[in-house]
């Protein structure tokens, strides 16, 4: 056939187009390249169970890289250039039947599986490589029995490839048959790898590798670099001249991906005293530091139990160097529960990441707005060739610094980076049906898995955790979980979980090892030992006292007595007439509120310092009440600054709701907590009497805190919610399982009949056991109904996660299922990490006399209706600027309505911006110190700087 068979045209100079095999011989040798710098040795042995050798692993990537555009050589994508399709076939590209247009890479996945195959019979071992050409671009296409032998084979689909003239389609194919030839003669020549045999996991990593190649390639920079030197006539395109394209194409693809950032270096492994300057290993740390390198021979699960502040994250982190020497691992992934936990952890990690490799590496932030990140931004350096970056090539000398490149932190790159820190949604996307899955699997499998907080998640997300678990363990990657209070039940099988992905170990019913509390449990992936031991406890342990104490929880025609009960224990404080620093922890923003509210008016003449901190501020109140109160409260807050000055009170009260359980280091002087589930209650009172040292000077030797009189003793106050005849309030699932609230109560009740308070360490684990893991024996009717109702919803969370996560490795009959979501999609309406996504965005804004729109209620702010870039999109610092003003809000009802009319209330040009499109506007009225909205006849909407937004119902 005459003429030019194009493969790329976008954004190329002077209306050129780029050759379909220069485009295969370039991907096919970045593919090789990014086999080659870019995977593990685990990754690397993962494609070699499936039988390639293991020094012909980048060749089999090189081969699914030149076969991954074949698909274009079909009249429905070549006849995208009407020019160049007359000038290839003589015909106007209006001949070409619409129902020929494939989409290329399905026409790829058809060819390729009819070239391996000869058009036998199914194959899955060979439609896997077809699939990895057909889903380079994020899904791979369906390969059942039926289509393949229906579609393929017959007369039914080839038409569609081809046209309709069976003259031109044997042309077509004869096309493709030439093009692959001479692209495997100048890439292979007589030594042809094979990728017949593949796996589901080396399927899945190798279409990374191409997808990965595809993207470096397909650079207009990178195109432009050899289009000078490109033939124009197709009769000049020889072998020969294809021979000299690919020695080119290999230093182009060097260059591209160092550009990138992805190539990652090894961890530093020294010991803990030199990784962490100053600090002498203690408590888990000396776990991680001193147990796990005598059991660890390659990857494995660790999993760290201790209390919190006992230096868990250090732990984790020298855990992972111990892993990675072992495992070939070059970087590590830390998962955290919230966008606020996240960031903290950011800077926290990026300055391990400074000094933890051998080389320069770059660390990505993951989350919904991590491009907002001021810290993060800051790191981005221009993506751009080795040359211009000497400094940090050359001095990096394991003082790397932790950048991120422009190209890294485009559409679904982040998760490549060598190194990560996100929110727990970014690894549980990893077990979703969804597209991209190839390109997780890669970049989450280069890495050690740290997961925080493993007990802090319900049961849809433990279910998505233990498929992603299983397939980390396939690709041998290591793992570490850390948890304060993970019961045993629950630690069992995430390692189970780990452990059934394990090649070649038997199953077994348990573990045979259990973990006391503070302890560790260790997994090797290659001997499939279990061990477990203790960690010394450390110096924070303690007994802290517990007292409970009963209020009227109240209906909805008669008032909690919750704020009552908090001034009965705070009272003191608050009137002035003791010292000290109380955190008061509520279950819901409302009784927050309302406590706060009661606490104003008594400290009014006491200047008894009080604050409320709570999720339902706009994003910006959020973050600096997060900053004010570490730095009130936090580890340097007793330190006084160069001018004398310290930041922590000497009296103040800090109402708060679940936000400042997790990872917030605060020390205060009481804890007063709303009854909560057993392990939220020791998540509480860790932030009592957290810390026992502080420097007096920036410089000054550490010196032992001395707490304010009558607060000598760490001590949490329990307010439990009764109803009528003293019997626990049902509190309706607001917001916790009322079952775990009725068996926290009596356990705790129980417990507290033979000792004064929770010995932590040592009473831990029976705590969080007893009420996670025991079963129900109550004969109270009351509490067994509510044990049925959570075991319902559990089993419902269950079913659900069952259904949107891929199957396990070992399960998959079709790659198809990885990135299919219709079914999923069709029962849940959104496939997602999260079983109820059951909060919305809401944008408050105020109208001037004039109509206008601002973002403050005196008009200072005014709402950006367009984007102020050329082509209509709003810049980083607006997109800020909205983003800094949401709130977000439990959906009800009423956001149906607010829904419905956003049509006219919010800016057009919202609908194409990502961070946007879901944020709902709502117009405020100024009512004195508060501002409120009416969203219908019973709902009113109350926002104020000191309040934050309330939800307000009226009959």
């Amino acid at each position: 056939m005459p003429g030019l068979v194009w493969g790329k045209e976008r954004g190329l100079p002077d209306g050129r187009v780029y050759p379909l095999e220069c485009h295969l011989i370039d991907v096919g040798v970045a593919a090789e390249v990014v086999v080659t710098d870019v995977f593990t040795a685990g990754q690397r042995r993962t494609v070699a169970r499936s039988g390639v050798p293991a020094d012909e692993v980048a060749r089999v990537a090189a081969l699914l890289g030149s076969w991954h555009d074949v698909g274009k050589a079909t009249p429905g994508f070549q006849s995208l250039r009407a020019g160049r399709f007359a000038a290839l076939t003589g015909q106007s590209a209006g001949d070409v039947p619409p129902q020929v247009g494939v989409a290329h890479a399905d026409a790829g996945f058809a060819y390729v599986w009819q070239r391996a195959s000869g058009g036998a019979e199914l194959n899955r071992r060979v439609v896997r490589a077809a699939q990895t050409v057909g889903g380079h671009h994020g899904v791979y296409p369906a390969a059942d029995r039926s289509l393949i032998l229906n579609g393929f084979g017959d007369a039914v689909w080839l038409p569609r490839l081809e046209g309709v003239d069976p003259v031109l389609a044997g042309r077509w194919g004869l096309t493709r048959d030439l093009i692959l030839s001479r692209v495997e003669q100048v890439l292979f020549g007589d030594h042809m790898p094979s990728a017949a045999g593949l796996s589901v996991e080396a399927a899945a990593l190798l279409t990374g590798a191409v997808v990965v190649a595809d993207w470096l390639m397909s650079q207009v920079d990178v195109i432009a670099e050899t289009l000078p030197f490109v033939p124009g006539d197709p009769v000049a395109l020889t072998v020969e001249a294809l021979r000299r394209h690919a020695k080119d194409a290999r230093g182009r693809a060097e260059r591209a991906l160092a550009a990138s950032g992805l190539p990652g270096a090894l961890f530093r492994r020294r010991p803990f005293s030199v990784q962490f300057p100053g600090f002498a290993p203690r408590g888990p740390q000396i776990a991680a530091a001193q147990d796990l390198p005598a059991l660890a021979t390659g990857a494995g699960i660790f999993v760290v139990m201790a209390p919190t502040g006992d230096g868990k994250t250090e732990a984790a982190l020298h855990a992972a160097s111990v892993l990675a020497e072992k495992s070939g691992s070059t970087g590590v992934f830390l998962a955290l529960p919230t966008m606020a936990t996240t960031n903290a952890m950011y800077s926290r990690v990026r300055e391990f990441v400074q000094t933890g490799f051998t080389g320069p590496t770059r660390l990505s932030l993951m989350h919904g707005l991590a491009s907002l990140n001021d810290e993060y931004l800051n790191t981005e350096r221009p993506t751009v060739s080795d040359e211009s970056e000497p400094d940090v090539a050359s001095s990096c000398d394991g003082s790397g610094l932790a950048e991120i490149t422009g190209w890294m932190r485009g559409s679904n790159r982040p998760i490549l980076a060598p190194n990560s820190v996100g929110t727990i949604d970014q690894l549980l996307a990893m077990a979703l049906r969804s597209k991209w899955q190839p390109l997780r699997l890669l970049g989450v499998t280069r890495k050690v898995v740290v997961v925080d907080e493993a007990h802090a998640y319900d049961a849809y997300m433990q279910s998505l955790l233990r498929r992603v678990l299983t397939w980390l363990a396939s690709c041998g990657v290591p793992v570490v979980l850390l948890s304060a209070t993970l019961s045993a039940r629950l630690a069992e099988s995430l390692v189970l979980a780990y452990r059934a992905g394990v090649p070649g170990l038997p199953s077994a019913q348990a573990l045979g090892v259990q973990a006391e509390y503070p302890g560790w449990v260790h997994l090797d992936a290659v001997t499939g030992h279990a061990s477990a031991g203790a960690v010394p406890t450390t110096a924070r342990a303690a007994t802290v006292r517990v007292r409970m104490a009963a209020y009227d929880g109240g209906t909805w025609a008669r008032p909690s007595g919750l704020p009552a009960a908090v001034l009965a224990e705070v009272g003191a404080v608050a009137l002035g007439d003791a010292d000290g620093n109380v955190l008061v922890v509520c279950n819901t923003v409302h009784d927050a509120v309302a406590v706060y509210d009661a606490l104003i008016d008594l400290a009014a003449e006491s200047r008894t310092d009080v604050r409320l901190m709570h999720a339902r501020f706009p994003v910006k109140d959020r973050n600096r009440h997060a900053r004010e109160v570490t730095d009130q409260y936090g580890k340097h807050a007793r330190t006084a600054d160069d001018n004398g000055q310290v930041r922590r009170p000497t009296r103040s009260i800090l109402v708060a709701t679940q936000v400042v359980e997790q990872s917030l280091d605060i020390d205060m002087d009481l804890i007063v907590s709303d009854l909560a589930p057993s392990a939220l209650l020791i998540q509480r009172a860790g932030r009592g009497h957290r810390h026992h040292t502080y420097r007096p000077t920036l410089k000054g030797a550490e010196q032992p805190v001395i707490r304010p009189a009558g607060f000598t003793t760490p001590t949490m106050a329990v307010l439990v919610p009764t109803a009528d005849g003293g019997t626990l309030a049902d509190r309706d699932e607001r917001p916790y399982d009322q079952s775990l609230l009725a068996k926290t109560y009596d356990v705790l009740t129980q417990h507290l009949a033979g000792q004064p308070g929770i010995r932590v360490p040592e009473d831990v684990q029976t705590l969080v056991d007893a009420v996670y893991d025991s079963s129900f024996t109550s004969d109270d009717e009351a509490r067994r109904t509510w044990e049925t109702a959570a075991a319902v919803r559990d089993g419902r969370k269950t079913a659900a996660a069952d259904l949107v996560a891929i199957p396990a490795p070992a399960a998959v009959q079709d790659l198809h299922e990885l990135t299919s979501v219709t079914s999923a999609e069709d029962l849940l309406g959104r496939v997602s990490a999260r079983y109820d996504l059951n909060t919305v965005t809401i944008l408050p804004t105020w109208a001037d006399a004039g109509g206008r729109r601002w973002l403050d209620r005196d008009y200072t702010l005014p709402l950006p209706a367009a984007g102020s870039l050329p082509d209509g999109r709003h810049s980083r610092e607006q997109l800020r600027t909205i983003i800094e003003h949401t709130i977000r809000v439990p959906a009800a009802r009423w956001v149906e309505q607010v829904r419905d009319r956003q049509d006219t209330d919010r800016p057009t040009s919202w609908q194409t911006q990502t961070l946007l499109g879901d944020v709902h506007v709502i117009s405020f009225q100024t009512a004195g110190d508060e501002s409120l909205a009416y969203v219908n006849d019973t709902t009113i909407l109350l926002l104020s700087g000191e309040r934050g937004l309330r939800i307000e119902r009226r009959a």
